[in-house]
């Protein structure tokens, strides 16, 4: 559904491609605008009830919404809209959604530095605008929020453009224009500026004249006002001396461009008596470091007043404690001041002060209004009243106010002035998200640029530079955040004895990071202590239980189960750990801890849960990934995975795992916590898990090849097994073990763990055990090239799965059999072999190798000349490899198709898939498959003239091959770097071929063919 398009700059339109959908009347039609306005974000299911319902809710709003959900994914398709905690999510690419795709060129056209790239780019956006926005959708809601700033954005783009067009002289193209847009906004100073300019540009001084006493008439009649300094000062220079021919006004003399003040008209009003101009403003940082893209985003995105806009501007800037929220305000407040000249106000709501609760609205406007001049006696009482006249008093004035520390909208919104030409600056440590019409910028941790030279500007940039790597160590455990880096800058500035190595050293100690970021009346700990004391109790309780777990992110199934929560619950809980900036959210439905915050969250764990609780909680936690862990295995080999797990606690909700492909996304994506799941249990005690979760995983381990996280798992998981003294256990792990050492091309260690593992399933009376370990005794024989020996094995594997009835162990091991009579070429016994398992691999529904033995098939035809049915069996193969998500059997694939193609004489479509094939098997770390595609490739290049490329790619092949003990592959390159070197080096030639031919006389196999 990637090529679907969502149209609400006009009438709603949806197009999939360039076919319209159609879309039915009503509801269904808001919730898909609802949802493309954030496309690619959750949504709440609040906010989409609030949009298609407004005051009419129904008593069943959530079934409603899931009903108007479920046909709206009959009509696009079920993928595109997800289920996600707490609400939907559209996913696809914003720029798919017109609205999205115009703020996104909007925003980039004022970040250009070049006028016409970005004036062409807001030309680009402005077309994008079929009508009025969200024409004929039924949501009162959905217009008085969305409508009117999506009006206001546009108009400002339009303004924006026309400025541009008025530096680059396009003066008569712009009249007309300006004409109809003065009409349309008469009160819209900035329109009438450039009308009276694009005027005077094309030679009609007089013209431009009228039009400034139609406006200053215009603006005395409706509002009661003159037209700005600016407005006016234009006036005057018109008086004093037309344009020239580049759109600039020469008036005694000088020469005046467009100006900034041209380009962000002020509100012009002003109302005599007792206003006091406050300056209250805290002084800025004098070591005030970074932060470039966050200053511009609120210095120049915010630009000035506007004496036309209908709202005050609301900028809301969050983020976790310590990030330097207020630092970054009072800055911007600073760099903005002279836009404000009415004043500039401050008062901290101490919304997150250790000992302090949240200041009451009621009292922070008694402050603002006796700042501004109000007399005591002149306060109304109430909190409506005194809101009102707050409002009052800053009606017609340009005036800033900074309300720092906010606890939340609700404490904010009372303090918001009612005037067009305000900026109000909000900082908290929440997500402001009801705050109507504010926009909003999330403060991250500082980039390690920033932070180090933050560090050096309070520590002394000398020792800093004396000390790099341990700077940038420094700033590590402080997890880049400015309140920590301060701290520790500090400390080291008024220790002189103290090293930079030294403090690193005092910060390394994890269990005391926290109590060394201290200073004076500063502390990490207090700061983070205030936001979790802030939390409801069963915020808190996840908050805490969240710092037990090993891993570096989790999702609400993990969430749940670690708590014991419901689903809902857990993801609710979790958005709001993410609003209260306690978790972080790299991905929809993923969380994670920033460094400090996941050791706040032990420390309390520790002070807060009994040595039971904590221990039950990691129980579950553990339960909860062998659970989900042996499901992925089960749908990834079916028949063939464990005995299912017998649990302390089993989990009540798991993720669903619908596919081959689900189940290797689950693995992917939580790779890393199962990892740290097994490395935690096997250092606490929990041996059962520590065996089990490995072998659950192992064959994620083969498909991806996670070879280094395999060994090292399985190692852990032996320990385990024998701590349990289970044999049964140690069998399957040391099974698992000498899979991955031959993986890795460590065949004395791989034969070494089977042979062991065989031993132990004789001994336990484990025949299937006992048939598998045989038949990877095989395998390794076979890509070790002793095929006689292999094929002994692997016989004796099929005699023991006929014991059994083992079918589908028999299948497995026929695949080898077939792959020994192909090495030997023995092309219509390989073909049997291959046919039987493929039988067996259908009858049973196993794609996953079914693909196997299609692409061993067209190899087989391939030798044989038949190169049609090779092409039909690969291409079956292709498409099993993608659906499985198998990147090294995809890769091997392709590689194939390069082979087909060479022998067909088209090298250019065989060099192409090669390169593809090399791909695909190196990000999969598959190395047997890189030294065989690496031989492929050069004798490609050979075939196709380019010798010069041939020799290196089988010199490569020839390192990877010895290194992995690889002699077939050995044997290719050898006989490869002959062929290329035959002319130019006949005797380097004639010791590769010689060597080439000796491997194949050990190994018995007829000379590979290129």
């Amino acid at each position: 559904m990637a090529n679907l398009s969502v149209g609400l700059l006009g009438p709603l339109e949806v197009r999939r491609g360039e076919l319209p959908v159609t879309m039915p009347r009503g509801r269904s039609g808001v919730l898909l605008a609802v949802l493309a306005l954030s496309a690619g974000q959750p949504v709440s299911f609040e906010v989409l009830a609030d949009h298609v319902w407004g005051e009419q809710l129904p008593q069943s709003a959530k079934a409603s919404l899931h009903n108007q959900v479920m046909r709206l994914r009959r009509i696009l398709g079920a993928e595109l809209i997800r289920t996600v905690p707490a609400g939907y999510l559209l996913d696809m690419d914003p720029d798919g959604v017109d609205v999205l795709r115009f703020r996104r060129l909007a925003a980039e056209a004022a970040s250009l530095p070049d006028p016409v790239k970005s004036q062409d780019m807001l030309s680009a956006a402005l077309r994008l605008w079929r009508g009025e926005p969200l024409e004929g959708l039924r949501s009162e809601t959905l217009h008085r929020d969305v409508k009117a700033v999506l009006d206001e954005e546009r108009l400002t783009a339009i303004q924006r453009r026309i400025d541009l067009d008025l530096v680059a002289g396009r003066y008569s193209e712009l009249v007309a224009e300006l004409r109809e847009l003065t009409r349309r906004w008469p009160t819209r100073e900035t329109l009438w500026r450039q009308f009276v300019t694009a005027l005077s540009g094309v030679g009609r001084p007089a013209d431009a004249l009228d039009a400034y006493h139609e406006v200053r008439d215009l603006l005395r009649e409706q509002l009661g006002v003159d037209p700005s300094e600016e407005l006016q000062d234009l006036y005057h220079r018109i008086l004093a001396g037309a344009p020239s021919a580049d759109g600039t006004v020469s008036v005694a003399g000088k020469v005046h461009g467009p100006t900034e003040a041209d380009r962000v008209q002020p509100v012009a009003s002003r109302v005599a008596g007792g206003w006091r101009a406050r300056r209250d403003l805290p002084g800025d940082a004098a070591d005030f470091t970074g932060r470039d893209l966050e200053l511009r985003e609120l210095v120049d995105g915010l630009r000035g007043p506007d004496e036309t806009a209908r709202t005050v501007v609301i900028a809301a800037v969050d983020g976790m404690a310590g990030v330097g929220k207020t630092a970054l305000a009072v800055h911007a407040a600073h760099l903005m001041a002279d836009r404000y000249p009415d004043g500039q106000l401050f008062i901290d709501l101490h919304g997150h002060t250790p000992g302090r609760h949240p200041t009451d609205p009621a009292a922070a406007l008694d402050s603002l209004l006796r700042a501004i001049g109000v007399p005591g006696e002149q306060i109304p009482e109430t909190l409506e009243q005194r809101a009102g006249l707050w409002r009052t008093e800053l009606a017609g004035r340009k005036v800033l106010v900074l309300l720092d520390n906010a606890a939340s909208a609700s404490q904010v919104r009372p303090l918001i002035p009612g005037a067009a030409g305000c900026l109000a600056l909000v900082t908290s440590r929440r997500r402001l998200t009801a705050l109507d019409t504010a926009r909003t910028l999330s403060l991250d941790v500082l980039p390690p640029g920033d932070a180090l030279a933050l560090f050096a500007a309070v520590a002394g940039a000398g020792r800093t530079a004396a000390e790099p790597g341990p700077a940038d160590e420094v700033l590590r455990l402080c997890g880049y955040l400015p309140l920590a880096i301060r701290i520790c800058a500090a400390r080291l500035a008024a220790r002189p004895a103290w090293t930079v190595s030294y403090l690193a050293g005092r910060l390394g100690d994890q269990r005391q990071r926290l109590a060394e970021l201290a200073t004076g009346d500063r502390s990490v700990t207090a700061a983070l202590t205030v936001s979790y004391q802030q939390l409801a109790p069963c915020q808190q309780r996840l908050f805490r239980l969240l710092g037990l777990h090993p891993g570096p992110d989790f999702d609400a199934y993990l969430a749940a189960a670690l708590a014991s929560m419901t689903l809902a619950e857990a993801g609710q809980v979790l958005e709001d750990l993410v609003d209260a900036h306690l978790l972080q959210q790299p991905a929809p439905g993923r969380y994670r801890f920033h460094d400090l915050l996941r050791e706040h969250a032990q420390s309390a764990a520790r002070q807060a849960e009994t040595d039971a609780a904590r221990s039950d909680a990691i129980g579950r936690e553990l339960d909860y990934y062998l659970q989900v862990a042996h499901e992925a295995d089960t749908i990834l080999r079916p028949g063939r995975a464990r005995p299912w797990p017998d649990l302390a606690h089993p989990p009540a909700w798991t993720p669903p795992l619908a596919d081959q492909a689900g189940a290797l996304s689950w693995y992917e994506s939580e790779h890393a916590n199962l990892i740290s799941a097994i490395y935690h249990a096997s250092a606490h005690g929990w041996h059962d898990h520590a065996w089990r979760l490995p072998g659950s995983i192992w064959f994620h381990f083969y498909t991806r090849h996670h070879l280094y996280d395999w060994i090292a798992s399985h190692r852990l998981a032996l320990a385990a097994a024998s701590c349990l003294q289970n044999d049964a256990a140690r069998a399957e792990t040391l099974g698992h073990l000498g899979i991955a050492y031959w993986c890795v091309g460590r065949y004395a260690e791989a034969i070494d763990h089977q042979q062991q593992a065989l031993g132990l399933f004789r001994r336990i009376g484990d025949r299937r055990g006992e048939a598998d370990a045989l038949r990877v005794l095989g395998q390794i024989q076979l890509y070790a090239g002793r095929y006689p020996q292999a094929l002994e094995l692997l016989c004796a594997a099929i005699d023991l799965c006929d014991e059994i009835s083992d079918r589908r162990g028999k299948a497995f091991t026929e695949i080898y059999v077939g792959g020994v009579y192909w090495r030997l070429g023995r092309y219509p016994e390989a073909l049997d072999q291959y046919r039987e398992a493929l039988a067996a691999f259908r009858l049973m529904g196993d794609g996953r190798y079914e693909g196997t033995v299609l692409g061993d098939l067209g190899v087989v035809y391939e030798h044989l000349g038949r190169h049609q049915e090779a092409l039909e069996h690969q291409e079956m193969a292709l498409s099993l490899w993608r659906k499985a998500g198998d990147l090294a059997g995809e890769g091997g694939t392709l590689n194939e198709f390069g082979n087909i193609y060479r022998r067909l004489g088209r090298h250019g479509e065989a060099l192409d898939y090669h390169h593809q094939a090399l791909t695909l098997v190196r990000q999969a770390g598959s190395r047997y498959f890189e030294a065989q595609i690496l031989n492929d490739l050069g004798a490609t290049c050979d075939a196709a003239g380019h010798t010069e490329q041939a020799t290196p790619r089988h010199r490569e092949a020839l390192a990877l091959a010895t290194h992995t003990r690889n002699p077939y592959e050995q044997a290719r390159a050898h006989d490869g770097i002959a062929r290329t070197l035959y002319r130019t080096d006949p005797e380097a030639a004639r010791r590769h071929r010689d060597q080439a031919l000796a491997i194949i006389t050990d190994l018995g196999i007829p000379k590979p063919t290129p």
